[in-house]
């Protein structure tokens, strides 16, 4: 099959995933890279038309082992009409757990043909300078090895003659997949010494959780502890204080400090 186009659909608040897919794609040699970004919530009102050609790479972070809720919503939106698929988790440095066989699942079910899979490392959303999580990943060795997974996928892609050829993909994971973990909903606070009001946290947010009066308003139950506010804050306003968040920090920074590599899924 000749790859002319190749389409990025992701669930990406603080740019970690995208920023993989951008560098899968890259390699493929397709003549052109649309961007399906289903990170903002205006996207659920939206119509998406069928995806009918090309390759797709689905991506999205991991959260407590699984998908987000709000973006296996959002890929759901997506028909594949036996188009083939790169399925893409994003953790960090803990464990993907389900979210791989869970993304590939929700990309059967919409339609598509997954033909290779990856699990790659990101920063982690509550990292901090007192507790470094995964920072600064995706790097340069990350992106490199995203890059050859793309030149495997081109190579792979030339083999097959149409999608009823793919075989199917085998990824680790548990059916039924694992209990959501669920923690309270503690979500980030803002610093009013610090924040300038500029709304970079309110145009971020991927489930309207941020909104702004005189101040700046969180809603708990829409907040989904992504951080996204937290990374793009420019003036450091956005913070999590809490105590049970900074035991997390701690644990997370003393049981997963070891470097992982990345894990790649193609037959």
């Amino acid at each position: 099959m000749e790859i002319r186009t190749v389409t990025l659909a992701y669930f990406s608040p603080t740019g970690t995933t995208r920023k993989v897919l951008e560098g899968i794609a890259g390699t493929i040699g397709a003549e052109s890279i649309q961007h399906i970004d289903l990170t903002r919530p205006d996207i659920l009102s939206r119509e998406i038309p069928g995806i009918k050609e090309g390759l797709v790479i689905l991506g999205a972070p991991v959260y407590a082992g699984r998908i987000p809720v709000e973006a296996g919503e959002r890929f759901m939106k997506l028909k594949g009409n036996d188009v083939p698929a790169v399925v893409i988790a994003v953790y960090g440095n803990r464990e993907y757990d389900d979210a791989l066989i869970e993304l590939r699942d929700i990309a059967l079910k919409q339609g598509f043909k997954p033909v290779a899979g990856g699990a790659f490392i990101g920063e982690h959303s509550f990292t901090s300078e007192e507790t470094p999580l995964a920072a600064g990943r995706p790097d340069a060795q990350d992106i490199e090895i995203a890059r050859d997974l793309g030149q495997k996928i081109a190579v792979k892609m030339k083999e097959i003659e149409k999608p009823s050829d793919i075989p199917g993909l085998s990824v680790p994971g548990n059916i039924p997949l694992r209990e959501r973990h669920q923690i309270e909903k503690i979500p980030p606070e803002t610093d009013k010494s610090l924040c300038v009001m500029c709304l970079t946290c309110v145009g971020v947010c991927p489930t309207e959780a941020i909104t702004s009066n005189e101040e700046i308003i969180t809603d708990t139950d829409s907040c989904i502890l992504c951080c996204a506010c937290v990374k793009s804050c420019p003036t450091n306003a956005r913070q999590i204080k809490n105590p049970m968040i900074d035991r997390i920090r701690r644990w997370l920074s003393e049981t997963c400090k070891e470097r992982k590599e990345l894990v790649i899924f193609i037959d």
